[in-house]
């Protein structure tokens, strides 16, 4: 049975009693709220504040008082130096405009010794299946800058200074009114969406896995994971 994007982070991470972790993360931080309950720390980095709040909220709930939210920049973290064993991060890299400065950085607070796991949503490779979908991510989300290739997240990963251990690929199920849903689309941005996926080509239908019964629409999107280590240079 293929594993589920979170499974695969978190099996990847293998994240050890004692370990100070450190996560840049887009969303509320689902990873982070995971492996606090083994990891000594934890320190999230968000893009704005009010994720970081979501994610305090989320922290409270779950008496977790381990996990420590930030908002800010990922090309400027806030910590020392080699403070961090492991150093994930979770499908942001589309979004982000100076992906190496992040690299950067992560080298830069990673302990000699430490582990980074990056997961991000990976292109088709089709490129007018490639098109047709970037310009949906951009309607819910304007600041998507594009899906990588499998061999551009390469690129940049070596670029970056960091070698790749291991790599995991799954498939990211999308319930299209989730999706959508987290947006401020309008119902005609709602509605030309729903076009364009049921416009789309019998054989790149299939590719998406483009589902739909009883008004529930879901798809699918190449996941790969990826566990990195500093380059010996």
């Amino acid at each position: 049975m293929e594993q589920q994007p979170l499974d695969q982070v978190l099996a990847l991470a293998g994240v050890l009693p004692g370990e100070r972790v450190l996560d840049l993360s887009s969303h509320t931080g689902e990873p982070s709220l995971c492996v606090a309950t083994v990891a000594s720390s934890v320190e999230v980095v968000q893009p704005d504040e009010d994720l970081a709040h979501e994610g305090r909220r989320l922290a409270s709930t779950l008496a977790l008082d381990n996990v420590y939210f930030h908002a800010g920049r990922l090309q400027e973290l806030p910590f020392d130096t080699g403070q961090f064993s492991l150093v994930m991060w979770c499908r942001g890299l589309s979004l982000e405009l100076q992906p190496l400065a992040v690299f950067a950085e992560i080298c830069r607070v990673l302990s000699p010794a430490g582990r980074v796991v990056l997961q991000e949503i990976t292109a088709f490779g089709r490129p007018d299946l490639d098109l047709r979908l970037w310009e949906l991510e951009r309607l819910r989300q304007p600041q998507h800058l594009l899906f990588y290739t499998r061999e551009q997240m390469s690129t940049l990963v070596s670029l970056g200074g960091l070698a790749t251990a291991r790599e995991e690929q799954c498939t990211l199920t999308q319930d299209f009114d989730y999706w959508a849903g987290g947006s401020l689309l309008t119902e005609s941005n709602v509605a030309t969406m729903k076009k364009v996926l049921f416009t789309l080509s019998p054989a790149h239908q299939d590719l998406i896995d483009l589902s739909f019964s009883d008004s529930r629409i879901s798809f699918g999107y190449p996941l790969t994971t990826l566990l990195l280590r500093p380059r010996i240079t």
